[in-house]
């Protein structure tokens, strides 16, 4: 195992940034995840070599953020919308148009991947050249992945990626199995890395003169009650997608991300603990849904008239879709990163069929269908 021992990363983490040697938040979560990647002996070797690597970034991102955050780079808190709901239903398109407004600041892929450039060691030129080399490299390993999951150093990326930082995400288990730290995430209570989100984030939004604040994540579905404590002010909005869409979708995007970084194909067992994930995303998107607080829109709308769904959330908010907002979201979608395509799946290319699907998933499909939204009755 390549991954050297939590106090090891720590102190690299702190050299290389310059910055006390405290993980804060962030040490429980790194040690979790060093005891299950020990455990995780089908990783590849580019497996071992990725995980190593991210760690280290990941925890210098986190030394950073909590530098900036008690330095006094923190900014007073704007109006804010969260895209929620389901993975792979649309949300990403979404994300990207909406965050084309100006005035409007978000979290770039950039700087949730290398925000200690902004200590001041090396040009943001530099960084960003790292950044959008290791999506190079991922590209050239497993393209396929940015066919699912289009991605550009410069766009709006999830919160994820900041939670990510703290040791306190799924996006660990997406990409390196780890069923052992999957276990203590789903255990682990949400408070205290919450109230850590809602003190940083702020310090690495971009434009750094926003008006008004765009966040994304389909685990914040999870957790309303969270965000609605610490911004009570919030917008919701989110996508529905028929779950059987939605499941071999997502089943698409997790099979190639555990093929990237191990040897052998993701066993059967894993992919149900993701589907039952889904499961449980679903009921708090019913919820929210049912609370009244939140937009809801249908992935068939959204990929008809774009434009018109982002006029909708702008007016729900008192405002109106600008000639150079809507200008901008038309080239954007024109962009090559924004065009690439993954060949559609079904929940046949995994051996399952409706049939197989949580129950929970019937639920989501009864719900927002009976409401109009174009998923199955």
């Amino acid at each position: 195992m390549i991954l050297g021992a939590p106090r090891e990363i720590l102190e690299i983490a702190a050299a290389d940034t310059n910055l006390p040697a405290d993980a804060g938040l962030a040490w429980h979560g790194l040690t979790q995840l060093h005891d299950a990647a020990i455990s995780e002996s089908d990783l590849s070797p580019f497996g071992e070599l990725a995980l190593a690597g991210n760690t280290l970034r990941k925890l210098k991102n986190w030394l950073t953020l909590e530098h900036l955050s008690l330095d006094g780079h923190a900014a007073p808190r704007a109006p804010t919308t969260f895209i929620v709901g389901l993975p792979r239903t649309g949300t990403t398109m979404l994300h990207n148009m909406m965050a084309l407004e100006s005035g409007t600041g978000y979290l770039r892929h950039f700087e949730l991947t290398n925000c200690w450039w902004l200590l001041g060691g090396e040009s943001a030129e530099h960084a960003l050249t790292d950044v959008i080399m290791r999506l190079d490299l991922v590209d050239a390993v497993e393209p396929e992945l940015r066919d699912l999951h289009p991605a550009s150093a410069l766009w709006p990326d999830e919160c994820t990626l900041l939670f990510e930082a703290m040791f306190m995400s799924y996006q660990w288990p997406i990409t390196y199995g780890l069923p052992g730290y999957f276990d203590w995430l789903d255990a682990e209570d949400p408070g205290p890395y919450y109230s850590a989100f809602s003190q940083v984030v702020s310090t690495i939004v971009y434009p750094a003169d926003y008006h008004r604040l765009l966040l994304k994540s389909p685990v914040h579905t999870l957790h309303i009650d969270q965000l609605a404590m610490r911004f009570p002010d919030a917008n919701f909005v989110q996508i529905v997608r028929p779950a059987c869409e939605i499941a071999a979708s997502w089943l698409a995007l997790l099979h190639v991300a555990y093929r990237m970084t191990h040897c052998n194909p993701m066993p059967k067992s894993l992919a149900q603990r993701w589907l039952e994930f889904l499961a449980r995303l679903a009921l708090f998107s019913i919820d929210l849904s049912s609370s009244g607080s939140c937009l809801v829109f249908s992935f068939t709308e959204l990929c008809a008239e774009p434009t018109n769904v982002v006029r909708q959330i702008l007016a729900n908010d008192g405002r109106t879709l600008a000639p150079a907002h809507s200008a901008s979201i038309r080239e954007w979608a024109l962009g090559p990163e924004s065009l690439r395509r993954a060949r559609p799946r079904t929940l046949e290319d995994f051996g399952l069929s409706r049939a197989d699907l949580p129950e929970e998933l019937f639920a989501y499909d009864q719900w927002f269908g009976s409401r109009g939204l174009g998923v199955p009755k």
